[in-house]
């Protein structure tokens, strides 16, 4: 009689992964979140294929396509290792230097009402907006645009002080009448 294959697999937070054979191989651990469903659930389709079940019957009995258990199968044979890929990856290298990135943060520390277009223009960076916006947000700097209002010119000004010294000697009667007048 043919011994059923126990596998442990331990998931990247430390928990372990148990299958044994039993009843359609059931997982005998709680699942605490989507990762370890997934590890479950890879673990289940190298267990079936180490047992010899074809890769579509695998896949009928996991609820996963054909391709899905495939592709598990053969980076278990290569790797060994059942994570995702982006565990496995190098990040991606950064665009700016750390003295560009310290650039940035000084060129907003001296002008606090610029934006990251107007850095990456006055640094001369071939970096887009964004990351200029993100090494300032990784700095804690979090710029807002100023709300744009129309600027008084000397003839505003002339206009709005003759306004009020019209009004200057009224007295409360005169407002009061105003008021309740205008209001009708």
């Amino acid at each position: 009689m043919r011994r059923q294959p126990i596998l442990e697999y331990r998931s990247r937070c430390g928990r372990s992964v148990v299958l044994r054979p039993y009843h359609s191989w059931t997982a005998l651990f709680i699942v605490m979140n989507h990762h370890d469903t997934q590890l479950t659930r890879r673990a289940c389709i190298i267990a079936l294929h180490e047992e010899g079940k074809s890769s579509r019957g695998i896949a009928q009995r996991v609820g996963c396509s054909r391709s899905c258990v495939q592709k598990w199968i053969e980076r278990w044979h290569h790797t060994g290792n059942l994570n995702d890929l982006g565990m496995l990856r190098r990040p991606r290298s950064r665009v700016t230097s750390q003295e560009e990135d310290q650039r940035i943060i000084q060129a907003a520390e001296n002008d606090p009402f610029t934006n990251a277009k107007a850095i990456r223009e006055e640094l001369s960076l071939e970096v887009s907006a964004e990351t200029v916006r993100r090494r300032l947000h990784q700095a804690g700097i979090h710029h807002r645009e100023l709300a744009k209002k129309e600027q008084l010119t000397d003839t505003h000004r002339t206009a709005r002080l003759a306004f009020a010294l019209q009004f200057k000697d009224k007295g409360m009667e005169f407002w009061e009448r105003t008021i309740f007048t205008d209001e009708k």
